[in-house]
């Protein structure tokens, strides 16, 4: 070995590199070499590591929607109510489920802290719409929630809306504003 100018040069390597033909060198030091960095790369890289199983893990599917309707139109709700007047008859709660295949969701109509109804739905799809509706007397005053709950009876998502006594129209009213 020989030191020129703080570089020590080892002959014998240089001798060893200029005789020998570059797919030696490849087959000698550059596939260990990558074959070491893919397999550093494996396993400290998160896009390559492989995901711990956990019991959140098997959670799957969310709500992606969650709505109080007076009307489904082409399986989609009209409006986003959160308070409806005694003078509707009948609400709709419409949900879009994502990533609950072959499962069951129910909603669960609640009034007063009592059960007025449970409907079932099987999921057919990865992204699946539903809707279930309730005939409500106009003297069911007060807030309604509806929880949407899967097989094990764990509440995905719950909403509520409030329902209101009408503004009765006042016909006896002959009051002159003049």
């Amino acid at each position: 070995a020989r030191i020129i100018s703080n570089v020590q040069i080892d002959f014998d390597f240089v001798k060893y590199i200029r005789s020998t033909s570059f797919r030696d060198i490849m087959d000698k030091f550059m596939k260990p070499f990558f074959i070491l960095l893919f397999i550093i790369s494996y396993f400290c890289n998160p896009l390559f590591a492989q995901q711990k199983i956990t019991p959140d893990s098997f959670t799957q599917g969310s709500v992606a929607r969650a709505i109080f309707t007076t009307e489904i139109q082409n399986r989609e709700p009209i409006n986003n109510l959160k308070t409806q007047t005694n003078d509707i008859n009948k609400m709709y709660f419409f949900t879009e489920l994502v990533g609950f295949n072959e499962k069951v969701i129910k909603h669960r109509w609640i009034y007063m802290d009592e059960v007025k109804a449970e409907l079932s739905f099987s999921v057919r799809g990865e992204r699946w719409r539903v809707f279930s509706s309730k005939n409500l007397i106009p003297s069911w005053i007060g807030t309604w929630t509806v929880q949407v709950v899967d097989e094990s009876g764990q509440v995905l998502k719950s909403a509520s809306f409030d329902y209101m006594t009408a503004n009765p129209v006042n016909e006896l009213d002959t009051t002159d504003e003049n």
